[in-house]
């Protein structure tokens, strides 16, 4: 079978434009395998490190079932504290007890007890730095006057306490409240801030007036 030049012509544009059709067929589904694989190694889960943090909540604590501390210097117990429960934080070196009571001896043989629901203490090796007493604070001076308060602050190495709330003192011939409170042991000084209200009981006196 001869072919003419006509039809030579013919066959060879349609074989030119057979391999151009196979060519544009195939592009396409080529090009998407690559995307496909991005896309595969791109769901592969990564691990993920927990971060970290320093807030005392994620601090290493022991749990105590009871808590009880005291420090001896020279022969003279200089405080004592106890709870029903605490937790102790040896980062910090600091421990938050329940049922907290807290006895404080000063040198001159008189003695402060403090009683809270919760206290934090701030120690210093075997020493106690300062508590934070919160959950109705109960301070009894001596057995004479009684400091009653929501929140309170004993700075040992100061020997001083601070009170920022409402504060309610009563003693065997005053009763005095007032907010904001700072107290020096050093010298048995007191100072209400704010709001202060004084009540006289002198003895055989019932009733007294208030005097501001």
């Amino acid at each position: 079978m001869k072919i003419t030049k006509n039809q030579s012509l013919v066959l060879a544009v349609s074989i030119i434009a057979l391999f151009f059709a196979i060519g544009i067929w195939f592009m396409p589904r080529s090009a998407k395998l690559p995307s496909a694989t991005v896309a595969k190694k791109e769901a592969t889960p990564q691990p993920t490190t927990a971060p970290v943090d320093g807030t005392p909540s994620q601090e290493s604590k022991f749990m105590l079932k009871e808590f009880q501390r005291a420090e001896i210097k020279d022969g003279r117990k200089v405080w004592e504290a106890k709870g029903a429960q605490g937790q102790y934080f040896p980062e910090t070196n600091s421990a938050k007890i329940t049922a907290a009571q807290l006895w404080m001896y000063k040198k001159d043989g008189k003695v402060i007890v403090m009683n809270a629901g919760e206290a934090l203490l701030r120690l210093q090796g075997a020493g106690l730095k300062s508590a934070d007493a919160t959950n109705g604070v109960v301070v009894t001076y001596d057995d004479k006057e009684t400091l009653k308060t929501d929140n309170l602050t004993y700075d040992k190495e100061k020997e001083t306490l601070y009170a920022p709330g409402h504060v309610e003192i009563t003693g065997d011939f005053i009763d005095i409240s007032g907010d904001v409170l700072e107290g020096d042991l050093s010298d048995n000084s007191f100072v209400l801030k704010q709001n202060v209200s004084t009540i006289l009981k002198p003895k055989g006196m019932k009733n007294a007036p208030n005097a501001q």
